[in-house]
């Protein structure tokens, strides 16, 4: 079960995602765990990586901010 701090931390940078999205990435939490989320990273034009997308997962810990995500 993940930390009251953490959940409230996570839902903050969501909105703040969702606020101001980042070009070339998008990235939910899981509907059933915030503490997992999926990204997809577009690439950028200009780039080996032109037209390919990658698909990821961040694993959030429960003491999150103080201990880092697993991708």
């Amino acid at each position: 079960m993940a930390e009251k701090s953490c959940v409230k931390r996570l839902q903050k940078e969501y909105r703040a995602l969702c606020k101001e999205p980042v070009s070339h990435v998008v990235a939910r939490p899981s509907p059933s765990d915030i503490l997992e989320w999926h990204y997809v990273l577009e690439g950028s034009e200009g780039t080996p990586f032109a037209g390919g997308y990658y698909y990821g997962k961040i694993k959030f810990p429960p003491e999150y901010p103080y201990k880092p995500p697993g991708i």
